[in-house]
C-alpha cells in the first residue's frame, strides 16, 4: 500500500434504536393483519428494526428508501402507533362549492334535458343559477 492514498475507513451503519411500544411478536401480529397496503409496509418496516435488521437492509426488503425508514422509526419512537399511521383516508378534501340546497336543485334539473336539448356540459350547468 502507498503512503499517498489515503485509508478509508467505512463505519458499520447504527442500529435503529425503537421504544418498546410492542413487543415482536406483537408486531408481526400487526403487521400481518393490517389490512391497508400503506400501514403493513410500515408495521413490517417496525417489525424488521425490532427484529434486529438496520436500515439498510430493511430498505432493500421494502423498497423505501433508508430516510423514509429512519422518518417511521422516529415517529414511532416518539408517537408510537398515531405517529405513522396513515391519515389520507380521514381527509375528505376541501368543502363543496354548492350548498345542500343547490346541490338538490341541480340534482333535480339534471333529470330533465338541458335547455339547448343538447347534452349536459358544465356551460349548461352554468346557466342554471340565472
Amino acid at each position: 500500500m502507498s503512503d499517498d492514498k489515503p485509508l478509508r475507513v467505512y463505519a458499520m451503519p447504527k442500529k435503529l434504536k425503537l421504544e418498546q411500544h410492542h413487543s415482536v411478536e406483537e408486531l408481526s401480529k400487526l403487521y400481518r393483519q393490517a389490512s391497508d397496503p400503506i400501514e403493513r409496509t410500515r408495521w413490517q418496516i417496525i417489525w424488521l428494526l425490532a427484529c434486529g435488521y438496520r436500515a439498510e437492509g430493511v430498505a432493500k426488503v421494502t423498497g423505501y428508501r433508508r430516510g423514509s425508514i429512519y422518518k417511521i422509526a422516529g415517529r414511532y419512537n416518539q408517537l408510537g402507533v398515531d405517529g405513522w399511521k396513515d391519515k389520507r383516508h380521514e381527509h375528505l378534501g376541501p368543502e363543496t362549492l354548492l350548498s345542500e340546497m343547490e346541490q338538490a336543485l341541480l340534482w333535480q334539473a339534471l333529470q330533465e334535458p338541458p335547455p339547448d336539448g343538447g347534452l349536459w356540459n358544465g356551460r349548461s350547468c352554468c346557466g342554471l343559477d340565472e
